[in-house]
This record gives C-alpha cells, sequence and structure tokens, in this order.
C-alpha cells in the first residue's frame, strides 16, 4: 500500500508504524495480541487519527453540535434506534483537492 501511495503522490499514514506514538500495550490495547484493537486500542488509534487529520487537512470539530451531542446521548444511553445521513454537499476543493461535507442530519426516535 505504501508503494501504491509513494508512486501516485498520496498521503499515506501506516499506523502499523507509530506503536511507540500511540502508547500502545499489546495486551491491554489488543484482544488478540496486536491483530485487532480492543475498544483501549481503538480509543487510542481514533485520537490519534483525529488529531492528525486536524493537523493535516485542517477539519473543524464539531463535537459540540447539535447533532453530536444527540448521537453521543443516544450511544451512552443505549438507544434502540436512531439513524443520521450525512448530505454529501460540496464546496469548491482547496489546493490539495479536498473539500467538506457541510450538512449533517438526524432522525430522531422516541423511546418509551
Amino acid at each position: 500500500m505504501s508503494d501504491y501511495a509513494a508512486k501516485k503522490k498520496l498521503p499515506f499514514l501506516d499506523m502499523n508504524l507509530l506503536e511507540k506514538e500511540l502508547n500502545m500495550d499489546w495486551d491491554r490495547d489488543s484482544r488478540d495480541e496486536g491483530d485487532h484493537l480492543n475498544t483501549y486500542g481503538a480509543e487510542k488509534v481514533s485520537r490519534y487519527l483525529g488529531d492528525y487529520l486536524k493537523a493535516n487537512y485542517g477539519l473543524t470539530d464539531h463535537r459540540k453540535g447539535e447533532e453530536a451531542r444527540y448521537v453521543y446521548s443516544a450511544l451512552f444511553c443505549h438507544l434502540p434506534d436512531f439513524t443520521f445521513s450525512q448530505d454529501k454537499i460540496f464546496g469548491d476543493s482547496d489546493e490539495k483537492g479536498h473539500s467538506i461535507v457541510t450538512k449533517l442530519q438526524i432522525a430522531r426516535y422516541d423511546v418509551d
């Protein structure tokens, strides 16, 4: 994969090589000694990837919006049903060819 990305001049982040940066403890962060991450490992990787994307692609943090609060509450309260969809509404691309999604919708379900 890294050879292909280099040939195509695409950014490539091989997180398998970031054990130190991620502070991975394979006994604690994996369910099978490194083949698959458990919740602890996934949180470390997600945090690192989020910081990487924000630093390298100028992403905006939307975790404080109403939609994000609803998703978090639905996940942590174990609501049986909720859906959300992203409408792919793109603006003009930046100098790297990236554009952003500008609309997020959530369907809310009442729980008795």
